[in-house]
């Protein structure tokens, strides 16, 4: 995994198998580290199927769907207690994002 940098913000861009763009935020509002990724959704997809993507961090502590206005697409984040922030999870979280990710952009 190459070095995190991040700027004055507590903000670092990483791209994942040159293909997936994340930023990791660090939230000291919330004391957790936020993993966040533009997504590209085919917009056949049912709302229903969309929605239920949204409540994944409610029940199962999945990656979690939404909406960003200012770029007019969606948006999949993960969010790590910061208790719980270790390379390990930060690994283990940043995988599960980017498939997850995936399996949206594949999906029609």
């Amino acid at each position: 995994m190459q070095p995190l940098v991040f700027d004055d913000t507590g903000a670092c861009d990483l791209v994942v198998d040159e293909e997936i763009a994340l930023k990791v935020v660090v939230d000291h509002v919330f004391q957790r580290l936020l993993l966040i990724g533009l997504m590209d959704i085919s917009p056949d997809l049912p709302l229903k199927r969309l929605l239920s993507g949204a409540l994944n961090p409610l029940f199962n502590d999945g990656p979690g769907l939404g909406w960003h206005a200012g770029s007019e697409l969606y948006i999949g984040f993960k969010a790590i207690p910061r208790e719980k922030v270790s390379v390990v999870t930060l690994k283990q979280a940043i995988a599960e994002l980017v498939e997850w990710i995936k399996t949206w952009r594949d999906a029609h």
